[in-house]
């Protein structure tokens, strides 16, 4: 499954969302986008090499642009520059779609009344 990107229009969601970045760009405008989510991203490099994992850390304005992603079959990180990516595929499902912070609130309110409402 794969959706087509625009920068000028975002998805919903991003899971299944699969990018060619085309310029640097976009490139750096996409690695933020997988900074961003709360799942696995599969990185596609010049090498023919994928990697699946947790983008964890960027470094956009490095004099080499670099990602630093925690694989998903090892317990290894990799860095990885910029300039050696081909693709970004959300792959893993975000975690963390659908639920916002108002909700998140409401059910911790809602917790917190549990506890603490008096016994009659």
């Amino acid at each position: 499954m794969s959706k087509h990107f625009s920068l000028e229009t975002e998805p919903a969601s991003w899971h299944g969302t699969v990018v060619h970045p085309k310029t640097p760009a976009e490139l750096a405008g996409i690695v933020e986008r997988a900074f961003d989510y709360r799942g696995d991203v599969t990185l596609k490099l010049k090498t023919g090499e994928s990697l699946v994992g947790y983008v964890y850390n960027r470094q956009p304005h490095s004099p080499c642009p670099y990602l630093d992603i925690m694989l998903a079959s090892t317990p290894d990180r990799r860095r990885v520059p910029y300039h050696q990516i081909t693709a970004i595929i959300f792959s893993g499902e975000d975690m963390a779609f659908g639920r916002s912070w108002e909700a998140w609130q409401r059910k911790k309110q809602e917790e917190t009344q549990k506890i603490y409402r008096p016994k009659t």
